[in-house]
């Protein structure tokens, strides 16, 4: 009978390599034909939103299939086309879920576009959207930060959010994401547990392979065999039905160090070579299989053999970045090895090996307990000081109020001054006097007198007869009369307005303990925001305003720089005509220092009030070519806030072409 059956043995056999090549077949006809849908719909796409919404697809597609090569590709055809949309979205897109996946991100910018995600899904109420940030975010946190306690907690918030959106996959990538997460920190009861939960919830075969992989491996740490048995035996239709040959590797991975730690041996070392065949890079060989045959070979007593294993372990090892641990165990039984043998210089040397490899990893582990230790401290001390500035602005706060009650005091003081002296003019000279006398009595309040005795009287008595002139106008209908009227109230009152400002802000420069608060910054967006507050003066002059920046970021204080920048902005503007060209401009100085300054062409200025300007001794007070008033606090104040910042005024003068006025500070 059996020798009657010889002939269809062959037949037999063909019809089962058919129909395993069949099931092959079929999966990868299954890949095929959904890479041809979904390429022919990039094909014929008509605008960049139909492109875009193709190639999101194919590169999901490829990830999924870890065709890294194909992912990429289309990856970064994704964002050439979300570029040609101008639509966020589609960049916010590319940024917190394509990227993320593929691990050739820019770091920074992929933190700016998780913002941003974060943003508009907020705005648009798009929880599915900020789902995915969530996750993809998490990923991130894990893999390029290395920060696994936050990715713990985003995965947490991204599952909270899950959980009312409904959509079961999603569930089973976050599930997966949390097993790997708390392996890496220590939890593999928790990571089990979890992995297990998202096996039931795949349904894809490859997705099944890689969750019960993962169990495989951290049972297998945990000692438990027995139960990496039985996991193995589950995955072993999805291992058969999956066409991913790196997982399939990973699998044959596993299988092979589950055999070893049961004593399998030469069914071990056959799972190590399939998996070698299947997929299998030499630069991730990290010596754990090695090191499995030789704990297997001590075990059934083979102790020569056992110690080649160990010594291959850690030749293969040496290039793998995370062997600290496993370098050292394998050290620990070669010595135990060579100890049985009787050869006790060998043990004693592999014993050293231990001891130095032991050594490394407690100073790694010392580093980094200290490096978390200086992390809290820094955090604490942070915390401290910003209490700290908390109450300085406090009392800075009470000090402006202060302030303006003196600015107050002073105005209404001046204003019964000036009644004086019109009605009693023959006590005028007494009174100067004593003005005077008080002035150099006081240094500190010099500065404030003299601009509250020019600046200020002018509007506070235009200020006192204004009700009774616009009742008048208004009565006699002079509608023009009445605008120009209106016109020079705003003048006098955006000049009263900038001269407040100025001595506020020279106030704070004479304060004890004043310092600046410096940051960096990028220089062009803070000039045009100092631009757009001088736009009203800018547009009734007509001037032409434009930059040439060589320094484009800076450290400095930012309130200061914008002061020093709004006056000599104020200045150019004041002594340039109608329709002239002002510049702002940013240069490197000398190796030390850069410098912020203004080039107009206006009338300039000439060699004494130059001298008197730079002497720093009395302001200068001159009008303006459209007839502005001054008080010459403002190139004072920008001397005395360049000062603060280690820096100098300088002014050139261009006459006739205008005038150069820069600010230097040190880098």
């Amino acid at each position: 009978m059996v020798n009657g059956l010889k002939p269809c043995i062959p037949l037999l056999l063909l019809f089962c390599c058919l129909s395993i090549y069949a099931q092959e077949n079929e999966n990868v006809a299954k890949s095929s034909s959904e890479e041809t849908v979904l390429l022919q719909a990039y094909k014929h796409a008509a605008t960049p939103v139909e492109k875009v919404e193709a190639l999101e697809s194919l590169a999901y597609h490829y990830n999924y299939r870890l065709d890294t090569v194909n992912a990429i590709k289309y990856g970064e055809l994704y964002k050439e086309y979300a570029d040609q949309t101008d639509n966020d979205f589609y960049q916010l897109v590319y940024y917190a879920g394509i990227v993320s996946n593929y691990g050739f991100i820019d770091k920074a910018l992929y933190k700016e576009k998780y913002e941003e995600g974060v943003s508009y899904s907020k705005q648009t109420g798009d929880s599915t959207m900020l789902l995915k940030l969530t996750s993809a975010y998490a990923d991130f946190l894990f893999t390029e930060e290395n920060n696994t306690q936050a990715s713990l907690k985003y995965l947490e918030r991204a599952r909270e959010m899950n959980q009312r959106i409904g959509d079961e996959i999603e569930e089973g990538y976050i599930l997966s994401a949390m097993g790997r997460v708390s392996a890496e920190i220590g939890d593999l009861d928790i990571a089990v547990g979890y992995l297990k939960e998202a096996t039931e919830i795949f349904t894809d075969p490859t997705l099944k392979l890689g969750a019960h992989v993962s169990v495989v491996e951290f049972l297998k740490e945990q000692g438990k065999i027995e139960e990496a048995v039985d996991e193995l035996k589950t995955a072993q239709p999805f291992y058969e039905a999956s066409i991913d040959k790196i997982l399939k590797s990973d699998y044959q991975r596993v299988n092979g160090l589950v055999l070893a730690a049961q004593g399998k041996l030469d069914e071990a070392i056959a799972a190590f070579r399939l998996e070698k065949d299947l997929y299998f890079p030499d630069e991730h060989n990290d010596g754990s299989r090695e090191l499995a045959l030789g704990k297997a070979f001590a075990k059934k007593n083979q102790l020569n053999t056992a110690i080649l294993w160990f010594q291959k372990s850690i030749d293969t090892g040496k290039a793998y970045s995370e062997n600290g641990e496993m370098y050292s165990e394998a050290h620990l039984l070669m010595a135990e090895t060579y100890n049985q043998l009787g050869n006790h210089e060998a043990a004693y040397s592999s014993l050293v090996e231990h001891r130095k490899v032991e050594s490394e990893i407690n100073e790694s582990k010392e580093k980094a307990l200290l490096n978390e230790l200086v992390t809290k401290y820094e955090t604490e001390k942070k915390e401290a000081e910003n209490q700290l500035i908390k109450a300085k602005n406090a009392r800075l706060q009470n000090r402006n109020v202060l302030f303006l009650a003196l600015i107050f005091a002073t105005l209404l003081f001046a204003t019964v001054l000036g009644y004086l002296i019109n009605q009693l003019g023959h006590q005028k000279k007494q009174l100067q006097r004593s003005y005077e006398r008080l002035d150099q009595a006081n240094s500190t309040k010099d500065q404030l007198f003299q601009i509250l005795g020019h600046d200020l009287k002018r509007p506070a008595i235009a200020f006192q007869n204004m009700g009774k002139t616009l009742k008048y106008l208004v009565k006699k209908n002079q509608v023009e009369d009445l605008n120009e009227y209106a016109s020079h109230i705003e003048e006098e009152s955006l000049q009263l307005s900038n001269t407040v400002d100025n001595l506020l802000n020279w106030s704070l420069t004479q304060t004890e303990g004043f310092e600046p608060q410096v940051s960096s910054f990028l220089l062009e967006p803070f000039i045009d925001e100092v631009i757009a507050e001088l736009n009203n003066q800018i547009s009734t002059k007509q001037l032409n305003v434009r930059k040439e920046l060589t320094v484009t970021e800076v450290r400095s204080d930012r309130n200061v720089l914008k002061i020093v920048l709004r006056n000599l902005l104020h200045n150019a503007m004041k002594f340039t005509p109608e329709g002239g060209n002002i510049t702002i401009f940013s240069t490197l100085g000398d190796e030390q220092s850069w410098n912020l300054g203004v080039k107009d062409t206006g009338i300039g200025f000439c060699p004494a009030l130059r001298a008197k300007i730079m002497e720093g001794g009395s302001q200068v007070t001159t009008v303006g070519t459209a007839g502005e008033a001054g008080n010459g606090m403002g190139l004072h104040l920008v001397r005395e806030l360049a000062a603060t910042l280690d820096g100098a005024l300088n002014i050139q003068d261009n006459t006739p072409k205008g005038a150069v006025v820069e600010a230097e500070f040190s880098l």
